[in-house]
């Protein structure tokens, strides 16, 4: 009951951003929304069958089979829309620092949980997605934060500590320590 309160209170947070207009500076807002829960259905998609089918296998090799299969996966978009100019040595050192410090590690992280507490644990983890976003944009592009941001922010927190039970946890180790 617990992880599904969470979930519903994880679920409302995400709407509640979503729907924060006043910091949409953008007509397209469909697009980024459409894609973010396209995104969280295919990880569910993913954490599903992986503990079906995947279930024992070690989370690198996990980690490195995505990576090679999205790699291939993209060679005909990238050979079709190669820009005409070379690309700059620092877009590729960017590149690949994204592609190995933050896809690579987060894929190996995401496999280990999946391994570790289970599908239902692992997929509320995919919630805390929208509130890096918010903070790289505030850091890097001075996005604007609002009232309904923070407030879909905070749900999004509670709903991940219920459903991770961390919330029980701190519960369980106060009435242990009294």
């Amino acid at each position: 009951m617990q992880a599904i309160l969470g979930i519903c209170l994880s679920f409302i947070g995400v709407v509640i951003m979503v729907v924060d207009t006043q910091s949409i500076s953008s007509e397209y807002i469909v697009l980024p929304v459409l894609t973010g829960l396209g995104a969280a259905f295919f990880y569910g998609l993913t954490g599903n069958y992986s503990k079906k089918y995947a279930d024992g296998l070690p989370p690198i090799v996990s980690a490195a089979g995505c990576q090679i299969f999205a790699a291939l996966f993209l060679i005909p978009p990238a050979i079709f829309l190669w820009p005409e100019n070379s690309i700059s040595t620092g877009g590729w050192i960017n590149a690949l620092i994204l592609g190995v410090l933050c896809t690579a590690l987060a894929f190996i992280l995401f496999f280990h949980l999946l391994e570790k507490i289970g599908v239902v644990r692992t997929m509320i983890v995919t919630y805390l997605i929208p509130l890096f976003g918010l903070f790289w944009g505030f850091l890097f592009l001075d996005e604007i934060i609002t009232l309904n941001i923070t407030a879909g922010a905070l749900l999004i927190l509670a709903g991940v500590a219920l459903t991770t039970g961390i919330v029980t946890y701190f519960r369980r180790n106060k009435r242990e320590h009294v």
